[in-house]
């Protein structure tokens, strides 16, 4: 697999994609870049179907900053608060606009899944 270049240059080399990996223990989803009119609903259906099906394999789920956004459209953040970048607030319930928003916490709970 090919790697690329990230955010300030930072190096990414994958060992396999996504439709490559049945079983993980952890996910992690690092910081979205996002303008401010733009949005993540429906755009990776691929990507926030295989979130969820790892989460319900037993796969503990961490999101780091904006990366929250996504683990909102997955569905997996519906009726729970969650933190994430202060900018990103908006999104807060981004696929059905019910999960609350708590900016600058750890946001922790016994269901793998981790917001910070």
């Amino acid at each position: 697999m090919r790697g690329f270049r990230c955010g300030y240059g930072i190096p990414v080399r994958p060992d396999a994609a996504i439709d490559e990996l049945r079983h993980t223990d952890i996910v992690i989803l690092p910081e979205l870049w996002l303008g401010p009119d733009e949005h993540l609903k429906g755009r990776y259906p691929m990507l926030t179907e295989w979130i969820r099906a790892r989460y319900d394999a037993g796969a503990h789920i961490y999101s780091a900053c904006s990366g929250a956004v996504m683990l909102a459209e997955t569905g997996l953040l519906d009726g729970r608060d969650a933190t994430s970048h202060w900018g990103y607030q908006i999104y807060s319930g981004a696929s059905s606009g019910a999960c609350g928003s708590i900016p600058s916490r750890i946001s922790a709970s016994r269901t793998r899944l981790v917001a910070s």
